[in-house]
């Protein structure tokens, strides 16, 4: 008799870290929470210790991002195949950050060249 396991891989081990932080470039903040989608696989009993996991997040992304954009993506595997895939998406908003006003000097700079312009 074979008895089957189903993993809710993302549940099941507690070693796997299921929110991440993201750098981002040019938004208001600096970062940008992320969660691990649901992913699920059927093992025999007992095989569940043998799965490793491969998470795929980019160093930092660009402003804007809305909830629920893909960030990444994480990979399970069992005996080096994959056997489930989820997405790495993000779960908050990052705004593009208002563009900075220029210093006296440049204000006045500008000024002057469309004067002589």
């Amino acid at each position: 008799m074979i008895i089957a396991l189903i993993l809710y891989l993302n549940r099941s081990f507690h070693w796997i870290k299921s929110s991440f932080d993201v750098a981002v470039v040019g938004g208001v903040s600096d970062s940008v929470k992320c969660k691990v989608g649901h992913a699920s696989a059927v093992l025999l009993n007992g095989r569940a210790y043998k799965v490793k996991t491969k998470i795929y997040l980019p160093r930092f992304v660009y402003a804007p991002v809305k909830s629920g954009d893909k960030i990444g993506l994480a990979l399970f595997y069992y005996n080096d195949v994959e056997i489930a895939r989820t997405d790495i998406t993000a779960v908050e908003d990052a705004m593009l950050a208002e563009p900075e006003k220029p210093d006296i000097f440049h204000y006045y700079l500008d000024k002057l060249k469309k004067l002589f312009a």
